[in-house]
């Protein structure tokens, strides 16, 4: 992340504008009856908020189950975590819910913070959907 200084006319007001190295992405695919959002980048401070409104986007479209894609992921902020947790309340029981962190810059945070005991987390897309199909198929 770089850091640009801008002065401002007035010198008692100096603002600092954060620009992220690599913005993060999101895409949306369906995997059977699993909505999966995948997601490229750095997941940060300055870019959770985008994640946020991407998952909240696709919550309200109802899915039948989510999975949450980070294979793309190069950096994963707290914030981004915090995304995930609220995410995983947000679905409660009623949606199937899955984080695919299979790397090191995803895996390594989560199974730090202990999120990997919280949430259902697997190494691949595969496994994740794979999961969350058996959990809808376990409703019916």
């Amino acid at each position: 992340m770089t850091r640009r200084f801008v002065m401002c006319a007035d010198p008692a007001e100096i603002t600092t504008q954060l620009q992220p190295v690599d913005d993060m992405s999101t895409t949306i695919s369906k995997v059977d009856d699993t909505t999966v959002l995948h997601v490229a980048g750095n997941v940060d401070l300055l870019t959770a908020p985008t994640l946020r409104e991407a998952v909240r986007g696709v919550l309200d479209s109802q899915p039948d189950a989510l999975v949450i894609d980070l294979s793309g992921v190069e950096f994963l902020a707290s914030a981004g975590m915090q995304v995930l947790v609220t995410t995983s309340h947000e679905t409660g029981k009623d949606i199937p819910f899955a984080v695919v962190a299979g790397a090191r810059a995803t895996a390594r945070p989560i199974r730090l913070t202990a999120l990997d005991t919280v949430l259902s987390v697997y190494a691949t897309r595969t496994e994740a959907v794979a999961a969350c199909q058996s959990r809808l198929a376990a409703r019916q």
